[in-house]
């Protein structure tokens, strides 16, 4: 009798252990197949996103530069940063060129050139000597503040276009001290030649 009971209970035991095992191999089998990672796909459509709009573009710039030519900017860029690669001359008219206009790939921009007599303050006064014209730095480019500024190079000039670019416009002509590197002596020297307006 007791070999029996003990013939029982190992039988019990091992029922139970199959019992167990085959409820584990069963789960394993209907176990859903692991997520997606949607913070790794996320990043990804980020990454795609980014390299879209971040495009390179090609526009052609002629005319009253220093020098014409296809140079490559990123889509979204404007007219004035095209501009400003292939530097206008002084006697460019860029006037009706549309300088905050988006720039369009494989466009053209072609710079007129300032015809005699244009730079006139109403239609009966003298015109301007060309030297005493001056220049308005809330919208003159690097290469037009360097060329137009004694004492201004092409660094300082890039100061002066990041100044107002990242501060907003100059609201009086004193306002240009606060950029660095421009102080009273230099202020002296372009103060006649310069304007916000």
């Amino acid at each position: 009798m007791n070999i029996s009971r003990r013939h029982l209970l190992a039988g019990i035991v091992i029922f139970a252990l199959l019992l167990l095992l085959g409820h584990y191999v069963l789960q394993r089998r209907q176990a859903p197949p692991p997520l997606p990672d949607i913070r790794q796909a996320n990043l990804q459509g980020f990454e795609i996103s980014d390299a879209e709009t971040n495009q390179e573009i090609q526009v052609y710039v002629g005319g009253a530069v220093a020098s014409a030519g296809v140079y490559r900017l990123l889509e979204g860029d404007r007219v004035h940063q095209a501009l400003s690669l292939a530097g206008p001359l002084p006697n460019a008219d860029l006037r009706y060129l549309g300088m905050a206009r988006e720039l369009i790939d494989g466009e053209s921009i072609l710079v007129p050139e300032m015809q005699a007599g244009e730079a006139v303050q109403g239609e009966a006064g003298p015109a301007l000597p060309a030297g005493k014209n001056k220049i308005n730095i809330n919208r003159a480019t690097t290469a037009e503040l360097d060329a137009g500024l004694e004492g201004i190079g092409p660094g300082l000039a890039q100061q002066i276009v990041d100044y107002r670019n990242t501060n907003g416009p100059f609201k009086k002509i004193e306002d240009i001290r606060k950029v660095g590197g421009i102080g009273e002596k230099r202020f002296e020297a372009i103060k006649d030649s310069i304007s916000v307006y």
